[in-house]
């Protein structure tokens, strides 16, 4: 089965990325000779709170956030968690 990479924008600059919802990998360019899904505003990032210790979901387009997983159809959950953890553990290393 192939991955599903999707195409997103990153709120502060508001420029094209690509998000792989199936594992959370980030990248400024498509990966090649791989199809993915052009943005919509139903595309959802879920993130870590790790002073709630929970998971939470935030739509770019709308900058609604919600404790909730998204469950209208045609939902995209893009699992950055672990990317955040990930980028959390190198700045901890970092300091």
């Amino acid at each position: 089965m192939a991955s599903v990479w999707v195409e997103i924008l990153e709120p502060e600059s508001q420029r094209k990325m690509y998000a792989n919802i199936e594992t959370g990998d980030c990248r400024w360019t498509p990966p090649p000779n791989t199809p993915f899904k052009p943005t919509h505003s139903n595309q959802w990032w879920e993130l870590y709170d790790p002073k709630q210790s929970r998971s939470y979901y935030y739509n770019v387009s709308s900058q609604v956030t919600s404790w909730e997983r998204p469950s209208q159809p045609n939902v995209d959950i893009i699992a950055l968690s672990k990317l955040q953890f990930m980028q959390e553990q190198l700045l901890q290393q970092d300091e």
